[in-house]
């Protein structure tokens, strides 16, 4: 949403600049005619600032707003300083009033927030004097949209600018309404349209101008209709800007789900196909709930296809999120015994003496992305340790017929059901009782034999044959 903010703060940028173009330049050229008499040279003054104001117009407000209440209070400001008793309470206080509404509060505005909003609403409201036309821009300080409130309430506050010429209380309301209609515009954007309605207040304070301000009676409410000309500008962008941002959230998310489903898929094929059917009870559970998936997660794959919006998509990601979690859950249980069984199968040979690492279960759960490497490297550990043990225990049976002469047969396919099925046909009590016997035979024939040197070649031909 990043880029989304910074193309409508373009736009505000670019509807603020043109709109202090017009009000610096415009106020320029009434200054100037109001000074010097001269229209040529208003004209010029005014143009220049016109349009340096499109670059630094934010910077010039501050100054050709108080240069402008100076021009117009020139003569009550000198009479303060030569004459201070022949001037009125009334001229000093309406002096005071509009140096604080007009200049004070705007660049307190612009200190504290770095916004210039209330230097529009400013300068706009001090053209009015020079002539009434102006008035279409009295609203324009407040129909920029700001994600801080407080930037519309200040931006309203000059309107207090009116008074001595309106009534204080017609004057509060015109305010009130005024401020009202700058904080709806300034409501969260993707509150669909609702911004729109921040025209009505604007137009019951224009409707309050108008009754008892005389000089825009002849422009009646075109002062709020151009505010929702200046709002609407920026909505539209902002509107413009929600689609293009809703299709590339749209396209990114489609993409990522899909390439989500198809990692999964591809993992689920790969335990199918490396778990052999019927060589256990969880494999062939876990084959059963793979083919299920599949078949699942092959159907959201083509209901991807067919959604048309991010809501659409975001139904799908989470039933993908739930399907997920339940195979995860599978995964892991069939991890859990694979472990659990090859640790029993380890325990079922240390009676004869063959030892084998036992295998930790692991400590997180095991991700659907992560479980091929996992699985991979969990079988190979098992297959080793499985070979070895088969190793040893062939070379065991090996032992046993030529030292007893016994009829054990070999491990020909290696697996551990194999193992466990030759390890219970060895009789334990048999084999020990016929070692207990070749071991007395031995005692004797060893007793007979080390008395004399004689059968030394004998000894050593005895030692190859079975003792039975």
């Amino acid at each position: 949403m990043s880029s989304l903010s910074s193309l409508i703060d373009d736009i505000k940028s670019f509807v603020r600049r043109v709109l202090f173009m017009l009000i610096n330049g415009f106020l320029s050229y009434e200054m100037i005619v109001l000074l010097t008499g001269n229209n040529q040279l208003g004209e010029i003054v005014g143009g220049f600032i016109l349009a340096i104001s499109f670059l630094v117009g934010e910077i010039l407000a501050p100054i050709i707003v108080i240069a402008d209440i100076g021009v117009n209070y020139k003569n009550l400001i000198l009479n303060l300083a030569t004459n201070f008793s022949s001037v009125s309470i009334s001229s000093i206080e309406s002096l005071v009033i509009t140096i604080v509404f007009e200049f004070i509060i705007p660049l307190i505005t612009v200190i504290l927030f770095r916004n210039s909003n209330a230097f529009l609403s400013a300068g706009s409201l001090l053209l009015i004097k020079y002539n009434p036309l102006y008035s279409i821009l009295l609203f324009s300080g407040v129909s920029i949209p700001e994600q801080n409130y407080v930037i519309p309430i200040l931006a309203s506050l000059p309107l207090f600018a009116l008074y001595p010429s309106v009534s204080l209380e017609y004057v509060i309301i015109i305010v009130l309404f005024t401020l009202i209609g700058a904080i709806i515009y300034s409501l969260n954007m993707n509150i669909k349209y609702v911004n729109l309605f921040g025209f009505l207040p604007l137009v019951i304070s224009n409707y309050f101008l108008v009754k008892n301000y005389n000089p825009i009676v002849p422009y009646s409410f075109l002062p709020s209709i151009i505010s929702l000309v200046i709002f609407a500008i920026i909505f539209s962008q902002n509107i413009y800007s929600q689609i293009v941002e809703n299709k590339k959230e749209y396209e990114s998310l489609k993409s990522a789900l899909s390439e989500e489903i198809n990692n999964i898929i591809n993992t689920l094929y790969y335990v199918r196909n490396n778990i052999k059917k019927g060589s256990s009870d969880n494999g062939n559970d876990v084959i059963e709930v793979t083919n299920k998936y599949v078949n699942a997660f092959t159907t959201l794959q083509q209901k991807i296809g067919s959604c048309k919006n991010v809501a659409c998509l975001n139904e799908v990601k989470e039933e993908i999120t739930n399907n997920r979690r339940v195979i995860t859950i599978e995964l892991n249980n069939f991890i859990f015994d694979e472990i659990r069984e090859y640790n029993e199968f380890i325990d079922s040979v240390k009676f004869l003496g063959i030892y084998a690492d036992s295998i930790q279960f692991p400590k997180d759960e095991v991700k659907i992305e992560d479980f091929v490497d996992f699985y991979n490297n969990l079988k190979s550990i098992i297959d080793k340790n499985t070979l070895m043990i088969a190793n040893i225990l062939n070379k065991f049976i090996d032992n046993i017929r030529v030292i007893l002469g016994s009829n054990l047969p070999k491990l020909n396919i290696i697996n551990r059901d194999n193992i466990l099925d030759l390890i219970k046909s060895i009789n334990a009590n048999e084999l020990n009782t016929n070692i207990n016997l070749c071991l007395s035979r031995a005692s004797e024939i060893a007793q007979v034999l080390l008395v004399s040197n004689e059968y030394f070649e004998i000894k050593k031909d005895l030692a190859t044959l079975p003792l039975q």
